[in-house]
């Protein structure tokens, strides 16, 4: 299993990305209205952080969304219900700000506090490769108006191990051909506790 995250600008292109008409199944909706549009929701988000605007104008927010991707192996996925991806989502969310990358154990960082951020999570199976895996979009402005950390490493991603019944841990996805920028603002893809 393999996930990697980013902060982007582009939100509203992101958004109408991973909910394709026809290519995408909404998996989970977090703060956010079940009946929404992507273009609302990302209203919904956009509104959001104009709580926040003032401390924005003294340092302007650029990159207010975060964007995941969650992929375990076609092996581990296969014969996975609408319910196994539900719960593969809730554990990812549950599980990301609990781990912490090698090198970064002493550090102390700000976290970003998924359970509490609108959120989607869609499930794409239309992939070149044959993989079904979740796309995460994140507002960066929490619910208590707090600012989710974007800092992190501009490595590529990383395997995950799920702590599951429904799948084997220790299988990676390889990445095939597609290259990743390294950027400033970079998550660093993470690794599950045992």
């Amino acid at each position: 299993m393999i996930a990697k995250a980013k902060s982007i600008a582009h939100g509203g292109v992101s958004l109408g990305y991973i909910t394709r008409q026809g290519k995408a199944q909404v998996v989970k909706l977090n703060h956010l209205p079940e009946d929404a549009s992507p273009q609302a929701i990302y209203g919904y988000m956009k509104l959001h952080q104009k709580l926040r605007e003032e401390e924005f104008q003294r340092r302007p927010l650029k990159n207010n969304m975060i964007r995941m991707e969650i992929s375990p192996s076609k092996e581990e996925s296969k014969g996975w219900t609408l319910e196994d991806w539900k719960q593969l989502a809730e554990d990812f969310v549950q599980a990301f700000d609990r781990v912490r990358l090698p090198g970064e154990e002493k550090l102390r960082r700000s976290p970003c506090r998924l359970p509490n951020s609108q959120y989607i999570i869609t499930l794409h199976t239309d992939s070149k490769s044959g993989i079904p895996h979740l796309h995460l979009d994140c507002n960066r402005v929490d619910m208590d108006n707090c600012l989710n950390s974007d800092h992190g490493s501009a490595s590529g991603p990383r395997p995950l191990p799920r702590r599951s019944t429904v799948c084997a841990a220790g299988n990676v996805r390889k990445t095939g051909s597609r290259r990743t920028k390294p950027a400033s603002r970079r998550i660093a893809s993470r690794s599950w506790p045992d």
